[in-house]
Protein backbone atom coordinates (compact mmCIF):
# COMPACT_ATOMS: atom_id res chain seq x y z
CA UNK A 1 0.00 0.00 0.00
CA UNK A 2 1.41 3.38 -0.98
CA UNK A 3 1.58 6.24 1.51
CA UNK A 4 -1.19 8.04 -0.41
CA UNK A 5 -3.45 4.97 -0.25
CA UNK A 6 -2.68 4.65 3.44
CA UNK A 7 -3.66 8.31 4.04
CA UNK A 8 -6.84 7.85 1.99
CA UNK A 9 -7.74 4.76 4.00
CA UNK A 10 -7.18 6.61 7.28
CA UNK A 11 -9.22 9.56 6.01
CA UNK A 12 -12.06 7.25 5.00
CA UNK A 13 -12.05 5.68 8.46
CA UNK A 14 -12.06 9.11 10.11
CA UNK A 15 -14.97 10.24 7.96
CA UNK A 16 -16.89 7.06 8.83
CA UNK A 17 -16.14 7.53 12.54
CA UNK A 18 -17.24 11.16 12.40
CA UNK A 19 -20.47 10.16 10.65
CA UNK A 20 -21.19 7.62 13.40
CA UNK A 21 -20.47 10.25 16.07
CA UNK A 22 -22.73 12.75 14.29
CA UNK A 23 -25.54 10.21 14.05
CA UNK A 24 -25.15 9.37 17.73
CA UNK A 25 -25.33 13.05 18.70
CA UNK A 26 -28.44 13.58 16.58
CA UNK A 27 -30.09 10.54 18.18
CA UNK A 28 -29.24 11.84 21.65
CA UNK A 29 -30.69 15.27 20.88
CA UNK A 30 -33.83 13.71 19.46
CA UNK A 31 -34.23 11.28 22.36
CA UNK A 32 -33.68 14.08 24.89
CA UNK A 33 -36.40 16.13 23.25
CA UNK A 34 -38.66 13.07 22.99
CA UNK A 35 -38.25 12.25 26.67
CA UNK A 36 -38.91 15.85 27.66
CA UNK A 37 -42.07 15.80 25.52
CA UNK A 38 -43.03 12.29 26.74
CA UNK A 39 -43.16 11.04 23.15
CA UNK A 40 -42.66 7.25 23.26
CA UNK A 41 -42.57 6.94 19.46
CA UNK A 42 -39.50 9.10 19.08
CA UNK A 43 -37.13 6.95 21.13
CA UNK A 44 -33.93 6.57 19.17
CA UNK A 45 -31.08 4.18 19.65
CA UNK A 46 -31.07 1.86 16.68
CA UNK A 47 -28.00 1.42 14.56
CA UNK A 48 -29.65 2.83 11.44
CA UNK A 49 -28.39 6.00 9.84
CA UNK A 50 -29.95 9.27 10.85
CA UNK A 51 -32.24 10.66 8.20
CA UNK A 52 -31.89 14.13 6.80
CA UNK A 53 -35.18 15.16 8.43
CA UNK A 54 -33.99 13.93 11.84
CA UNK A 55 -30.75 15.82 11.39
CA UNK A 56 -32.60 19.01 10.45
CA UNK A 57 -34.84 18.67 13.51
CA UNK A 58 -31.82 18.16 15.77
CA UNK A 59 -29.98 21.11 14.23
CA UNK A 60 -33.04 23.31 14.56
CA UNK A 61 -33.41 22.34 18.21
CA UNK A 62 -29.71 22.98 18.85
CA UNK A 63 -29.91 26.41 17.20
CA UNK A 64 -32.99 27.34 19.24
CA UNK A 65 -31.30 26.17 22.42
CA UNK A 66 -28.17 28.20 21.59
CA UNK A 67 -30.25 31.31 20.85
CA UNK A 68 -32.09 30.95 24.17
CA UNK A 69 -28.78 30.49 25.99
CA UNK A 70 -27.34 33.64 24.41
CA UNK A 71 -30.49 35.58 25.35
CA UNK A 72 -30.22 34.40 28.96
CA UNK A 73 -26.52 35.29 29.07
CA UNK A 74 -27.40 38.80 27.90
CA UNK A 75 -29.97 39.15 30.69
CA UNK A 76 -27.46 37.82 33.21
CA UNK A 77 -24.82 40.33 32.09
CA UNK A 78 -27.32 43.20 32.31
CA UNK A 79 -28.27 42.20 35.86
CA UNK A 80 -24.63 41.78 36.83
CA UNK A 81 -23.77 45.24 35.42
CA UNK A 82 -26.55 46.84 37.47
CA UNK A 83 -25.42 45.02 40.62
CA UNK A 84 -21.82 46.10 40.12
CA UNK A 85 -22.94 49.67 39.54
CA UNK A 86 -24.96 49.65 42.76
CA UNK A 87 -22.04 48.23 44.71
CA UNK A 88 -19.86 50.97 43.23
CA UNK A 89 -22.32 53.62 44.42
CA UNK A 90 -22.41 52.09 47.91
CA UNK A 91 -18.61 51.98 48.04
CA UNK A 92 -18.36 55.58 46.88
CA UNK A 93 -20.86 56.75 49.47
CA UNK A 94 -19.05 54.90 52.26
CA UNK A 95 -15.62 55.93 51.02
CA UNK A 96 -14.35 52.37 50.77
CA UNK A 97 -13.34 49.94 48.06
CA UNK A 98 -15.88 48.03 45.97
CA UNK A 99 -14.13 44.83 47.03
CA UNK A 100 -14.94 45.63 50.68
CA UNK A 101 -18.63 46.06 49.81
CA UNK A 102 -18.59 42.82 47.84
CA UNK A 103 -17.04 40.94 50.76
CA UNK A 104 -19.61 42.43 53.13
CA UNK A 105 -22.43 41.26 50.86
CA UNK A 106 -20.87 37.83 50.34
CA UNK A 107 -20.32 38.39 46.62
CA UNK A 108 -17.28 36.83 44.98
CA UNK A 109 -15.64 38.36 41.94
CA UNK A 110 -15.24 34.95 40.24
CA UNK A 111 -18.41 35.08 38.15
Amino acid sequence: MTPQEDRDSISAHKVADLAVQRDDLVRRVLSTEASSNNDPTAQAGTASQVTSAEMQIALSDARASRAEHIKLLGRYNDIKDVAQGLMGLIAEQRGCRVKDVMEELGVTDEA
